[in-house]
């Protein structure tokens, strides 16, 4: 809890209202709209892991940014979820829009160019 006490206000600027609950608890009162409001038990075991780790980075704003990763991978849309056409355009839409959006939080690449020459030999045209 400790790790909490340090943040609990920057969590409430990101919409996460978390309090302290006794001596080992955790009362989550609100949670941003984006993420999975089923899931609030994961997504505090998730910044508790981050925040285990910052135990090292000194840097706040470093340490904002690893739990913003973090949230933002909870949010993220996940394989075989199906998505219509519309979320696909607009989740395009951000991506073009987004600064530094040729890799996710934590580096792998978001987008792969191929050349023409390249698409054609994996459907073994050449």
């Amino acid at each position: 809890l400790a790790l909490f006490s340090g943040c609990i206000d920057f969590l409430q600027e990101i919409g996460l209202a978390v309090e302290i609950f006794g001596r080992d608890a955790i009362v989550v009162k609100a949670l941003p709209a984006i993420l999975p409001q089923t899931e609030s038990r994961e997504i505090i075991s998730d910044i508790v892991d981050e925040l285990a780790e910052q135990n090292k980075i000194s840097d706040l704003k470093e340490r904002k940014e690893k739990i913003l990763a973090a949230l933002a991978c909870r949010a993220a849309v996940k394989a075989n979820h199906v998505l219509t056409a519309e979320e696909v355009m607009a989740l395009c839409r951000d991506l073009a829009e987004t600064p530094g959006n040729a890799t996710c939080p934590h580096g792998r690449p978001v987008i792969v160019n191929f050349s023409v020459s390249e698409i054609e030999r994996m459907f073994k045209r050449k």
